[in-house]
Order: structure tokens, then C-alpha cells, then sequence
């Protein structure tokens, strides 16, 4: 079970307990079904894991304390991120996904060609549940960012230095696999980025504008993928490279 840092430390002052949400209460006994002293574990999504076991479908209470976790995990040292521009269907999908996969940040962005331009914060707070469910169903340590929604050619005028930035292009020959990308990549980059652009593709001017800013077209085989499924895709393919060479 994901419960922040917070009052995870806070239960220092309570002899270990942490006292449930009604919504928490409601996935431990009527999801989980789990009966008192039953044990689960709790992570804070910032790489630390404790044991904790349930007291009287109210508690929860550590089986060590706050500063002394059973597990704990360093952030990746090579971030794998996703720039995607909101589809209309199909966003809950990909967060649920490149979180199990693996992601590290999701950026949100609005392109020239966008149907969605605007994100609610009732559709940010269900994104974040959403996330939020990932790392317990995946028991991931470490909970990816997702950021605030941003227009693409705003997004490109971050610093870049020390990153391997991407965006998936098609029916161009300046694109490359992004398999072969990353096999002549150092290991030595921060952060790797892909950029995912709408149902109906990047502009012209889009894309010569990602290349002014040292993008690197790339493609995700021979087929031309939904927004969706190439993003999935490409955090798989960004996972394995980070699992197979960091």
C-alpha cells in the first residue's frame, strides 16, 4: 500500500500506527480482504518498503519504525521519461501502463494538432489515483512524476544538457529505431526522453522546431501506431535498455 512520506513519519509520534482513510480501510478489508493482524506491506514512493500489520480495521502499525525500513531502493540512476500529447482516448491506459513498465516522469503536452487542450483538475487527480494504483499493483518503490500539463514548443525550451531527447516521427527518412538509438547511447545521460505526438502527427514546423533543439527523430517499428500504444512501446523500450545496461 502507497501512503506518503509523511505520515509515515508522523507515526513516530503514535508508537507506529497510521490511521487509516476511509477509502484505505475500504481496499485493505474489502479488496485486499484482510482481517486484523493480517501483514501488507507499505511503501512511500520514494524507494522505501515497511511491513506493517492491520489493527482493528483502523490501523495499520509498522512492524519498525519510520527511519528503519525493511527495504530501501535509490532512485534509477538514468530516468526514463514520457512526453506525450493528450489523446482523446485512451491517457488513463497509459499511465496505468508506463507506470508497470517502468516510467519515471509522464509530461502531459498540447500540440498544434490536439484535440484535448485542456486538463481538468478532476482528469490530473484521477491521473494521479490512477498512478497511485500502478505502484501497488506493480510494487514499485519509487512513484513516477507526472507534471503539470504543458504546450509542446514551451516543453522544448527546457534545458536538455545531459539528456537523450526523442520524439517519434513517421514516414520520414531521418528517423531511426529507437532500439538502435539507444544501443549507441553512453550510459552516462540523466534522463532519456520520447515524445509522442497526436492521432494526426507532428507539424512540419513541430518537428523541424524539436530538431532546432537536438530531438532525435525515431520510429518504433514498421507500423504506424496509435498515440497510445506507442508510448507504451517506447517505455518498454527505454525499460529494457536501462534493465539490460545501467
Amino acid at each position: 500500500m502507497l501512503i506518503s512520506s509523511k505520515r509515515i513519519e508522523d507515526s513516530l509520534q503514535n508508537n507506529n500506527l497510521i490511521k487509516l482513510t476511509t477509502k484505505e480501510k475500504h481496499y485493505i478489508t474489502r479488496v485486499l480482504r484482510l482481517r486484523d493482524d493480517d501483514q501488507l506491506a507499505v511503501i512511500d514512493g520514494l524507494g522505501r518498503l515497511w511491513n506493517a500489520n492491520l489493527v482493528n480495521n483502523d490501523y495499520l502499525v509498522l512492524t519498525t519504525n519510520a527511519f528503519n525500513p525493511i527495504e530501501s531502493s535509490s532512485r534509477p540512476e538514468i530516468q526514463t521519461c514520457l512526453a506525450i500529447v493528450m489523446p482523446k482516448y485512451g491517457m488513463d491506459d497509459v499511465i496505468r501502463m508506463s507506470c508497470e513498465i517502468g516510467i519515471d516522469i509522464i509530461q502531459p503536452l498540447v500540440s498544434n494538432r490536439s484535440v484535448v487542450t485542456h486538463l481538468s483538475s478532476q482528469r490530473f487527480s484521477r491521473w494521479n489515483v490512477i498512478l497511485n494504483e500502478s505502484v501497488e499493483q506493480s510494487e514499485r518503490l519509487w512513484r513516477p512524476q507526472l507534471r503539470e500539463l504543458i504546450c509542446f514548443s514551451n516543453w522544448l525550451e527546457h534545458s536538455f544538457q545531459g539528456m537523450l531527447v526523442t520524439i517519434g516521427t513517421t514516414r520520414t527518412d531521418k528517423a531511426q529505431p529507437f532500439e538502435l538509438l539507444l544501443e549507441k547511447t553512453s550510459t552516462d545521460v540523466d534522463e532519456i526522453w520520447t515524445a509522442i505526438g497526436p492521432e494526426g502527427g507532428w507539424t512540419d514546423d513541430e518537428i523541424e522546431l524539436a530538431e532546432k533543439h537536438h530531438c532525435i527523430n525515431i520510429t518504433m517499428g514498421n507500423s504506424i501506431l496509435r498515440s497510445s500504444t506507442a508510448a507504451v512501446v517506447s517505455t518498454q523500450i527505454m525499460s529494457s535498455w536501462r534493465t539490460l545496461n545501467v
